[in-house]
């Protein structure tokens, strides 16, 4: 019963961590893409290597509350 619990948790984390990660990089290239400035697949791969960069450095200097 425990492991079946385990699952669902995480498994609703996943969820709710992927729908905030979507909003995100929807706020954040919506204007980029919108303007012209860089298209959707060029925006999307710069938001993956900065997202996978902050995940890393993040886990590698731990994280510092900014108040």
């Amino acid at each position: 019963m425990s492991d079946l619990l385990l699952f669902i948790g995480l498994a609703t984390a996943a969820c709710l961590a992927w729908s905030v990660g979507s909003n995100d990089m929807t706020n954040s290239t919506s204007i980029i893409v919108g303007s012209g400035v860089l298209k959707f697949k060029q925006a999307f791969i710069l938001f993956t290597i900065f997202s996978v960069d902050r995940c890393f450095t993040t886990r590698l200097y731990g994280y510092e509350d900014p108040r």
